[in-house]
């Protein structure tokens, strides 16, 4: 039987019922694909195992306060055995999460329009004449803050009821400042987001022996579109970013623009921890084909690790000609040369 040469046909069209028919498939089968917490929202407890343990006992446990969704993995290490642990996000905290986002929003709106507002009646104060002109625009910022004022209260009020439903306790409303709700709002939810970790660690703690642990939360909110506005952010502020790292629960990058990332702080502070390490060196391995070479990372990171250089993060992209490092600015140097003598002497 002859096979027919596709590069002969002139009709291309039957070609297309395979990848319709692929597509159609995927359509159906990947909605029914569990998401992990990285999608879905909910904590990573990542346990440093010494004696033994067992994994039923660890589930059991859990559903035992309520926590039915549980996924427990482990692999063991020179160290000792790591044992992590997928929960399920707390319905309360998670609504309250949702609730964080627009509130904030809310919050810079109100906060940007009493700024205005007060700058005005300070004109017309130290020169009455103004006040025909700026008086109508006063006005209108009163409509408009009655109504925003209103919106933050609600979601206010969504997050505060969550969270003392997870605390077990009343907090006190208090007529106040706009500031001093968002602080009370910040400081309810931070209180309760602790409580629930704390009853969770508790209940681990009464149930498998471990030397540390680590606790990750990934919110349901967050997971949505946690990049895109991590890099909306940077762009607003201009900040050019280098390399990038990411994870099931974190993103790392890199800038050589400290200013621009600064003030870049505080709206990333509003979607999780963020943390600035400086005096950091972007070490990068060039090579072509580097991607088809096996045991080139291996080498790399071992030769790193006889010489005592600490890597904070590794990026490396399927295609890609570089395998970038970043690392302490004091050992640069070191580390150049012991690469150099692995990658360049022996090859």
């Amino acid at each position: 039987m002859e096979i027919p040469n596709i590069y002969e046909m002139t009709d291309y069209r039957g070609l297309m019922v395979a990848p319709i028919i692929l597509l159609l498939i995927s359509l159906y089968y990947i909605p029914q694909i569990p998401a992990g917490i990285d999608f879905k929202g909910g904590i990573l407890i990542t346990l440093q195992i010494d004696g033994e343990f067992s994994e039923q006992d660890i589930e059991t446990s859990l559903n035992a306060i309520g926590i039915n969704e549980v996924t427990v993995s482990n692999y063991t290490h020179p160290l000792g055995t790591t044992v992590e642990i997928e929960i399920e996000q707390n319905a309360l905290l998670a609504e309250a999460e949702r609730a964080r986002i627009p509130f904030s929003e809310r919050y810079d709106e109100v906060v940007e329009l009493e700024f205005e507002k007060t700058t005005l009646e300070l004109y017309i104060t130290e020169n009455a004449s103004l006040a025909s002109g700026y008086q109508p625009r006063i006005d209108e910022i009163d409509r408009v803050l009655g109504a925003k004022r209103m919106e933050m209260g609600e979601y206010a009020e969504i997050i505060l009821s969550n969270s003392e439903q997870v605390i077990g306790r009343d907090v006190p409303r208090t007529s106040g400042s706009t500031k001093d709700l968002q602080d009370l709002v910040d400081d309810t939810y931070l209180e309760a987001t602790e409580h629930y970790n704390s009853q969770i660690l508790d209940t681990l703690r009464d149930n498998v022996q471990f030397s540390s642990y680590s606790f990750a939360n990934v919110m349901p909110s967050l997971s949505n579109y946690f990049l895109s506005k991590v890099f909306e952010i940077l762009a607003e502020r201009r900040v050019v970013v280098d390399v990038i790292s990411t994870s099931e629960i974190s993103i790392s990058l890199t800038t050589d623009q400290l200013a621009r990332a600064e003030k870049a702080l505080p709206a990333l502070k509003e979607f999780g921890r963020v943390e600035l390490h400086q005096h950091k060196t972007v070490l990068v391995v060039v090579g072509k084909l580097l991607a088809g070479r096996r045991g080139v990372a291996a080498r790399v990171l071992k030769a790193l690790a006889e010489v005592d250089v600490p890597v904070d993060m590794i990026s490396f992209g399927k295609g890609t000609i570089n395998f970038s490092l970043v690392v302490d600015d004091s050992d640069i140097d070191k580390a150049v040369t012991r690469l150099h003598a692995e990658l360049f002497d022996k090859d």
